[in-house]
């Protein structure tokens, strides 16, 4: 059984030989070519790339990362392999973890060929442990030699985020918050909960929304490391580019730990049954090389148990974390008892949605923005007489209705991009989660399979209607204010933007 541990665990340096060893894989891999299917560029397309059917606009070869003429692989394996990360998907996670495996024994693999230890495993960056530290990029990605003097693989020239050399800030505390492993449900209800593993899609590479675990922390930790500078994005910005970056896969073993830790949680907390969420997209099959020259192809039903591929994370709960619950403190300042025996969601169960209303036109975010939700009269009376239904039952056997705030459509023509969002509700000014906009550009883009329907983000808003609620109620409540604050200090040849922001209640 091989352990995950903690890149922290022996202080992040050279000095850990997890960390020694990781360095000496990647550099190995680094040197054969790309038309080696276990070779470092072939595995960051697997991920994503923008050189084959465009080198126009290439990063990878502004980057260096690809010459053109150099050999590729054959058109056939590029089709298979490459491009092939699902985001906005309920197989977020699945896939992802098949990645990492397929990554983790090639390294291996490499690693013992060099005199390395066979029991080496992928190690996790938990930047959402209580000691701040965490928050930071670990030394061993910020040095730029190793302790012979030879270059640091792991150093990337293109990392332009808070977390680099020097490291000037670490990673901001909202952004690692893990108040989303506590949404039950792993599908998503569309204008409700994102649910924690996303919405239900065939095979899907990104556009539309995502699951709780992908909108936070994934997404905005790919942006604060990778961010932008003047010649273009981050590696961890861009989807297309975030694989070429070897902090990436710590990063992707954390999100891996926190699916595994969610289980663990229990209260309803489960994968989905649905079929054709166990058997995977039919248009197109996951798969991965191997070390050994075979090709893995696999589906979400193959991956479920981290003992059962013959890992484990080593701990498990390293001292994350979780926000509790709202369940029962909602019940209690409505005068109702806690729940004793919940009622349990299962990993499917579709929620009743309503539009209580939108705000009157697109925004182009050039700079900070305030937008009016207006809401309509009827549907907010009827989400007051929601409260009192609840308030009424003989038992707290149900939760009063939750509500979601809805950022839909949001475009940009460049990726590094990251948002603040505050709620101005009874004269107080809320934060709320942060917008991280990764995979924006291709989300965006009109030529691809999604027709530039661009991201949207959930945003769980109950707390701030029930505060409402519980002061003077929600039932003339006539619109709500939204301030959105872009963090990068130039957005205006981003043409960045939000068709529309919406306030939905979920039964």
């Amino acid at each position: 059984m091989f352990l995950r541990q903690s890149v922290w665990a022996n202080g992040g340096d050279f000095n850990d030989p997890l960390l020694f060893w990781y360095a000496k894989g990647v550099a190995e891999l680094m040197t054969r070519p790309l038309s080696d299917k276990t070779s470092w560029r072939f595995l960051a397309a697997i991920h994503g790339e923008d050189f084959s059917n465009n080198t126009a606009t290439s990063f990878w070869q502004q980057y260096l990362y690809y010459s053109p003429g150099e050999p590729l692989p054959s058109k056939a394996e590029q089709n298979a392999f490459w491009n092939q990360c699902q985001h906005q998907s309920w197989y977020f996670l699945p896939w992802h973890r098949g990645y990492l495996i397929s990554l983790e024994s090639i390294v291996r693999d490499a690693i013992v060929k060099l005199g390395g230890p066979s029991d080496w495993a992928l190690p996790y960056w938990d930047y959402s442990n209580p000691n701040p530290t965490s928050r930071d990029l670990p030394p061993a990605f910020i040095v730029t030699t190793l302790p012979d003097g030879s270059p640091n693989p792991l150093f990337i020239k293109q990392r332009y985020g808070s977390s680099v050399n020097p490291p000037t800030l670490p990673l901001p505390v909202q952004d690692v918050s893990l108040k989303n492993l506590n949404i039950i449900p792993y599908v998503g209800t569309g204008g409700g909960s994102p649910g924690f593993g996303g919405p239900k899609t065939a095979f899907h590479h990104g556009g539309g929304y995502s699951g709780g675990l992908e909108s936070l922390p994934h997404n905005i930790v790919h942006v604060d490391v990778g961010q932008e500078n003047s010649g273009g994005p981050g590696l961890m910005a861009d989807p297309d580019l975030a694989g070429l970056d070897p902090i990436f896969y710590l990063h992707h073993a954390n999100i891996d730990r926190l699916w595994a830790f969610w289980l663990s949680l229990g209260e309803g907390r489960a994968n989905p049954s649905d079929q054709s969420w166990l058997q995977g997209p039919i248009s197109r099959r996951f798969i991965m090389p191997m070390p050994n020259g075979q090709d893995w192809v696999y589906a979400p039903k193959d991956v479920l148990a981290t003992e059962q591929l013959g890992y484990r994370y080593d701990p498990l709960d390293n001292g994350d974390i979780v926000p509790p619950s709202s369940k029962n403190t909602r019940l209690e300042q409505f005068g109702l008892k806690a729940l004793v025996a919940p009622t349990i969601l299962s990993a499917e169960t579709p929620s009743q949605t309503e539009l209580l209303g939108a705000n009157e036109a697109a925004i182009s975010l050039n700079s900070a923005q305030h937008s009016l939700v207006k809401l309509d009269k009827r549907m907010m009376q009827r989400s007051a007489r929601g409260f009192k239904t609840t308030l009424l039952a003989e038992s707290g056997s149900r939760e009063p209705d939750r509500f979601f705030l809805n950022l839909e459509s949001i475009r940009a023509n460049r990726e590094g991009l990251s948002v603040d969002v505050h709620l101005l509700v009874d004269g107080q000014e809320v934060k709320l989660a942060p917008l991280g906009l990764f995979g924006i550009k291709n989300a965006s883009r009109q030529d691809l399979a999604h027709g530039g329907a661009g991201l949207t983000i959930v945003l769980d808003v109950t707390d701030e209607l029930d505060r409402l609620q519980l002061n003077q109620g929600i039932e003339n409540l006539s619109e709500i204010e939204v301030k959105l604050t872009p963090r990068n200090t130039n957005t205006a040849g981003a043409d960045l933007s939000i068709e529309r922001i919406s306030l939905y209640r979920q039964q």
